[in-house]
């Protein structure tokens, strides 16, 4: 499955999404735009469905909030686990990580 994550190149709301793709091993396409005015054309083209980026391309599929991305990651790569419990506490650490990098 191809996926493709664009973003500036910078440290901001992608980044718990490349993190949680490191960690699980997922790979995909880190598309980083050089610019503003990069992205000014590329959300010109109706690019994203929201008008925001990120946006991960998943297939013919575009997700375009971090933590939804996040937890795509997460499970793509394993590291969800099955019972919730469990897993709201990995929620818990993700949106932690997110708060701490703003």
């Amino acid at each position: 499955m191809a996926l493709k994550l664009t973003y500036f190149d910078v440290w901001g709301r992608a980044e718990g999404a490349r993190m949680t793709a490191g960690c699980g091993g997922v790979e995909f396409e880190d598309n980083r735009l050089p610019s503003m005015e990069a992205w000014g054309a590329l959300k010109a083209s109706g690019f994203s469905p929201s008008g925001q980026i990120p946006v991960l391309e998943v297939r013919d599929v575009k997700l375009t909030q971090s933590h939804a991305m996040v937890r795509f990651f997460g499970k793509k790569g394993g590291l969800y686990p099955e019972d919730a419990l469990a897993a709201a506490k990995v929620d818990m650490l993700i949106f932690q990580f997110e708060d701490t990098c703003k």
